[in-house]
């Protein structure tokens, strides 16, 4: 029976310990990735869907210009031009409208890879709440508890476990062998020959350290301070990556408001305005299709934004260590 240097067999187990609670802690960080991917995609197709919306709505609206066009140049009031001008944008429209569909199967397709056929089925039409904090104190003091960062912190201390379990090597190594053995024949008296009970204790005592126990201790120390750095490094980045996702969060905040405060109110209005002085012959088709062109773009403009909005809360939540 041998009995291990010291403490070593208590500081191996302890260092399994940690080892196992890492990776506990990177599958909850994986699983935290995953349902940021299908926040994301979920997020981008409900975009495509509503871009389609918008662009259908584009393509009658250039349909009415049309017709209204090739019925002003039956009478007279506009010229071929006008009439092939007004067909053009019908026809841009309905491109733009292919393009949306592809980026639509394309989305699904990332979305399927984590939901599977689900991800072809029709979505709500209504963008999802996601409920975030936005203050960049309050979210770079959770990072500690990041399972990203406690994997890596298991890292260090099972590294720290190991320099400990290194220095174990200093220490005496004892062990003990007990036999017993029968023995066959006679004593020259002729009485019978006693068994023998062998008890024997062996310790090994480590001298001349330098050649191996020191070369151990030194690389378990330099495991450290790798893990260490990696942590440190981590958790740098995470910060950073917060600064960086309020900082998007605070501008698309501001062209959401720009947009639905402004934007898209008055270009309504001129667009409006612009198809009743055509009617009225007071403008001509130049100026109307340059309304109605500005009116749609900013409303395409609108929902990209939102999108993309909605995906930096998604972010701030993986950070904040969302689960719902």
């Amino acid at each position: 029976q041998k009995f291990p240097r010291g403490d070593s067999r208590g500081l191996r187990s302890q260092q399994f310990g940690l080892q196992s609670e890492g990776l506990d802690a990177r599958s909850e960080d994986q699983a935290r990735r995953i349902r940021l991917a299908v926040r994301e995609q979920f997020i981008e197709v409900l975009k495509q869907q509503k871009l389609a919306v918008i662009n259908r709505e584009a393509i009658d609206a250039f349909a009415e210009v049309a017709d209204v066009t090739r019925d002003y140049y039956g009478s007279g009031r506009s010229q071929q031009q006008d009439v092939t001008q007004a067909a053009l944008e019908v026809a841009r429209a309905e491109d733009r409208g292919t393009r949306i569909a592809q980026e639509e199967d394309q989305a699904r397709a990332r979305l399927a890879r984590w939901v599977g056929d689900a991800a072809f089925a029709q979505l709500i039409g209504d963008w999802p709440q996601i409920e975030v904090e936005t203050d960049p104190y309050i979210i770079k003091q959770g990072l500690t508890a990041h399972p990203r960062v406690r994997a890596l912190q298991k890292n260090v201390v099972a590294a720290e476990t190991g320099i400990e379990l290194a220095r174990q090597r200093y220490k005496p190594e004892f062990g003990v062998d007990l036999t017993y053995g029968g023995r066959a024949g006679r004593n020259p008296d002729g009485s019978p020959r006693t068994d023998l009970l062998t008890l024997m204790v062996v310790m090994d005592v480590p001298l001349f350290t330098r050649n191996r126990q020191d070369r151990v201790v030194a690389a378990r120390a330099a495991e450290s301070s790798a893990a260490q750095f990696e942590r440190d490094d981590v958790l740098r980045a995470l910060r950073s990556e917060v600064d960086f996702q309020i900082a998007t969060l605070q501008r698309q905040q501001q062209r959401l408001a720009r947009f639905e405060e402004t934007l898209l109110p008055e270009a309504a209005f001129s667009s409006e305005a612009s198809m009743n002085a055509f009617r009225s012959s007071v403008a001509d088709l130049t100026s109307l299709l340059r309304a109605r062109i500005a009116e749609f773009d900013l409303q395409l403009d609108h929902v990209r934004v939102r999108a993309e909005f909605l995906k930096t809360l998604a972010r701030l939540a993986y950070l904040e260590g969302d689960t719902s």
